[in-house]
């Protein structure tokens, strides 16, 4: 009996568990580990708002081109259809809500300024070819953005003169967060 006592003791002393030091180190490495993982998430949901807004810019500049692209190349003030145009958006003052906006280019362009083939938000801002557009909200927590949008258009001649097409490159950045790398579409329209 005395033998099986003592071996069991002996055993037992070989297995008397984890040291303090190991427990904390432990404790320590899963700490860092919970720490990047974290840090990962945050990263992760601030990304997915930032595309968001940058997805949301681009459709607001697409829209927009659209609208400018419907009035004919050929366009002039006077004449028909119209070269100025409507936007609506989801201003809560719904005063506010429409803009009225100019689609007419000129032979050496018209609109906002440019620095090399974007546009130039430092710049001041030419009537009739810029809005700040209101992004619809389209849930409750989502957060309903502000646009500056602005655009340029040129008109591409002919040798003999008449215009054939035009050239709009229309930009669109998130009004007063951050800047936002101007999203631009352009591309000549019949």
């Amino acid at each position: 009996m005395r033998t099986a006592n003592h071996n069991r003791r002996r055993h037992l002393k070989g297995q008397a568990g984890a040291t303090l030091i190991e427990v904390m180190v432990a404790g320590l490495v899963f700490m860092v580990g919970l720490m990047g993982g974290m840090t990962m998430v945050i990263t992760a949901i601030a990304n997915n708002n930032r595309s968001k807004m940058d997805s949301t810019a681009t459709l607001i500049a697409q829209k927009t081109m659209e609208k400018i692209a419907a009035i004919p190349s050929d366009s002039i003030q006077s004449s028909s259809p119209s070269t100025d145009i409507t936007i609506a958006d989801c201003n809560p003052d719904t005063t506010q809500a429409t803009h009225s906006v100019k689609a007419l280019g000129s032979a050496t362009g018209l609109g906002a300024p440019l620095s090399g083939s974007s546009i130039d938000f430092s710049a001041t801002k030419v009537a009739g070819y810029w809005m700040t557009y209101y992004a619809c909200q389209t849930s409750n927590g989502d957060q309903q953005g502000s646009y500056d949008v602005r655009w340029y258009i040129k008109n591409l001649t002919t040798s003999g003169g008449s215009t054939q097409s035009k050239l709009v490159i229309v930009s669109a950045e998130l009004w007063a967060h951050r800047p936002v790398t101007p999203i631009t579409s352009s591309g000549p329209f019949r």
